[in-house]
């Protein structure tokens, strides 16, 4: 019985996530990378997936993270403008 709760719960979560995308500019640095995902992964944030695209003077990231907690993706967005090199941060669901 109380697997079958809990089952149930986990389908839940399931049914709730999101898949919320980031669009993060930034400078040309080693390491830009691992930082941005050690930012999400501290915060407990799956990511599906992850893309870098180099543009002429500047990477365009995108990210796609699995959270139904839009409080998580706030605290994230604003942790990830902190760090040094980001230009911009936007987001969108998927």
């Amino acid at each position: 019985m109380a697997s079958d709760v809990i089952g149930l719960m986990d389908y839940l979560k399931i049914e709730k996530a999101q898949q919320i995308e980031l669009r993060i500019q930034t400078d040309e640095r080693v390491g830009m990378l691992r930082d941005i995902t050690d930012v999400v992964s501290r915060s407990h944030i799956s990511i599906s997936r992850a893309n870098l695209e180099p543009r002429r003077g500047f990477n365009l990231i995108k990210m796609v993270c699995n959270t139904s907690d839009r409080g998580k993706i706030s605290k994230i967005i604003l942790k990830i403008k902190n760090l040094k090199g980001v230009k911009s941060v936007d987001h969108r669901l998927v």
